[in-house]
């Protein structure tokens, strides 16, 4: 989504690299972040649409909340959720927070995990994680 709107893209935080052993396997910390940003969405769906009484599938940013934590649960809920081996060192993997614009105006924040070679050169996986 950050590609938009390039110039209202606000990085907040890059954080520091970190080994990778396998696309798939997450680091106890990993799956820490991971969980407490998908539990604040939501958090923040349930409070927007009062626990979901008063859904309204209008409300884009509801929607694309919901649209965004559904295809990071799709793809990340085998790592999350099981105990995927530690495999050889295979790179590198870092996360950046920031903020920005949707197509559709509104605004978003999110971390986007990377996954990088072990020269760290070629990005090899990519994921963006919604954050309230």
């Amino acid at each position: 989504m950050a590609a938009d709107y390039p110039d209202k893209l606000i990085i907040e935080e890059v954080a520091q690299s970190d080994s990778a052993f396998g696309l798939y396997y997450l680091s106890q910390e990993d799956k820490r972040i991971m969980m407490n940003a998908m539990r604040q969405v939501s958090d923040t769906i349930m409070k927007r649409t009062h626990n979901m009484e008063r859904f309204d599938p209008r409300d884009n940013e509801v929607m694309s909340l919901i649209d965004w934590q559904m295809r990071m649960n799709a793809e990340w809920r085998s790592a999350l959720f099981s105990n995927i081996p530690k495999a050889d060192f295979s790179g590198w993997k870092l996360h950046i927070t920031y903020r920005g614009v949707t197509h559709q105006g509104q605004p978003f924040h999110a971390l986007r995990w990377y996954f990088l070679d072990k020269e760290g050169w070629t990005v090899i996986k990519t994921m963006e994680q919604p954050l309230p």
